[in-house]
């Protein structure tokens, strides 16, 4: 396709405490690959990953950093994003995340000419179902494809949405035979391997089903246990001869060929790619996920003899199916797996990506700026009074939240902490080794205009020195 006639696509991912956002939205970059021009632009530090497959993006600091105050910081990223369409020119931007950022559905109100979509994956808990409102921002929803799909009674089995087949990596990154796995991997390829991938979760996870089901893997001699730690994580070290670190292993599915069998979180992400590449597979579903309805997904999938499944909380039984599945439950599970038909079970990559570069809807959004619906005589009082009046209202019943501090920066390195010095640059790689600094980040090859629209948003929205 001409270069000058290939349409324009900007990919937002929500931070997240993992990676699915994001690997979802690099899927579909890699499906798409030369019909567009595609940009990202995230909130999550794992970003810099996206170097590795020839893309490009922004990175934006999430709503908890310390460096902008919350109540500011939605106009933050209005301002940031605004800033951004206006140098990358999209023709659709598509959201993926549990809940749009007001900051960015505000910024898209001044682009009405761009096709607005939300990926939005289905399985939800009751919670946070206030985020539904938001649907009205998009042109279109579409939602990626679940095994579990059949056991789906959550808040979006009933909204409308352009359904498509699971995304997933896999589709799209090809997997390395045992051999060239187990090499990169320091693994012996004639031993058997379990993949770890259960991690430690949030912060404050009571997590104990992790120690516990470690344990029982590590016990086991004549197995190899690759204990993964996220990138975004802080290492996690295996502490016995047989267990091996897998520190920083991005995309983990291309070496899904080097294991026999896998603990892992029920997870969307990690199904979708252990199941359909036939790995046995423990998974442990997180019964303090906020929105996902772990629980739901890994006991249909148990229920299909497609999987094993053992709640966290339930620690008598991830120590018993743990040894279940190293054992002749887990032979018996591969063979059930080797027998399925695995076509059905990808795909929805290249279904988006024909979605995005074919003409997707537009106009079909609401206008008007406000802070987003919210459902409820609550929510209709906010928008009969404004912000303004909800924070007047708070003032008087002695609830206004204390403002928060901003915290001094400096363009310029000093010498000590104080103020700390904020990075303001194009590279990535910065972008994970500044956790403890604030960093502006570019989109490589910006124009002067861009570069220099962005230095004029620090004043107004940093205490710099």
């Amino acid at each position: 396709m001409n270069r000058a006639t290939r349409p324009r696509i900007t990919l937002v991912t929500s931070n997240g405490w993992g990676l699915g956002h994001l690997s979802r939205q690099i899927a579909i970059a890699l499906a798409v690959g030369d019909d567009a021009d595609v940009t990202m632009f995230s909130f999550s530090r794992g970003l810099p990953l996206v170097t590795e497959f020839g893309l490009r993006g922004e990175f934006c600091p999430g709503y908890d950093s310390p460096w902008i105050p919350g109540e500011r910081w939605n106009s933050y990223v209005e301002r940031r994003f605004q800033h951004f369409v206006s140098e990358s020119r999209p023709d659709v931007v598509l959201f993926d995340g549990v809940a749009p950022y007001v900051g960015i559905l505000n910024a898209l109100l001044d682009f009405p000419s761009i096709s607005a979509g939300w990926l939005r994956r289905g399985m939800w808990l009751r919670r946070r179902t206030e985020q539904l409102t938001k649907s009205s921002a998009f042109d279109f929803v579409v939602e990626p494809g679940d095994l579990a799909s059949e056991a789906d009674h959550g808040p979006t089995s009933r909204l409308d949405s352009v359904r498509v087949p699971p995304v997933s990596l896999l589709e799209v990154v090809p997997l390395l035979d045992r051999e060239g796995a187990a090499a990169e991997l320091g693994l012996d390829p004639d031993l058997p391997a379990l993949l770890f991938a259960l991690g430690p979760g949030q912060p404050a996870d009571p997590f104990d089903a992790r120690k516990v089901a470690l344990h029982e893997a590590l016990e086991h001699d004549a197995w190899q246990v690759g204990v993964v730690s996220s990138p975004l994580a802080p290492a996690d070290a295996a502490t016995a001869p047989n267990g091996v670190q897998l520190r920083g292993v991005y995309p983990l599915l291309r070496y899904l060929g080097a294991f026999d069998a896998a603990v892992s979180a029920a997870g969307y992400n990690s199904v979708h790619e252990l199941i359909p590449a036939g790995v046995p597979s423990l998974l442990v579903p997180k019964s303090a996920s906020r929105t996902d309805d772990q629980f739901a997904r890994a006991a249909f999938l148990a229920d299909r003899r497609l999987a094993m499944m053992a709640p966290d909380d339930n620690l008598a039984l991830v120590r018993e199916r743990t040894i279940a599945l190293l054992g002749a439950e887990g032979k018996e599970l591969r063979e059930s797996l080797s027998r399925i038909d695995r076509g059905g079970m990808i795909g929805g990559a290249t279904e988006v990506a024909r979605i995005l570069t074919s003409s997707p809807p537009t106009g079909v959004r609401e206008t008007g700026r406000e802070e987003w619906r919210q459902p409820g005589l609550k929510g209709m009082l906010k928008r009969i009074i404004g912000p303004r009046g909800v924070k007047l209202v708070q003032r008087a019943l002695g609830r206004a939240p204390p403002r928060p501090p901003r915290h001094r920066v400096s363009l310029d390195p000093v010498p000590d902490a104080d103020p700390a010095h904020l990075l303001f640059t194009s590279d990535l790689a910065v972008v994970s080794s500044a956790s403890n600094q604030p960093v502006e980040h570019v989109l490589p090859g910006a124009s002067d205009t861009y570069r220099q629209a962005r230095r004029e948003l620090l004043d107004e929205f940093y205490d710099v020195v």
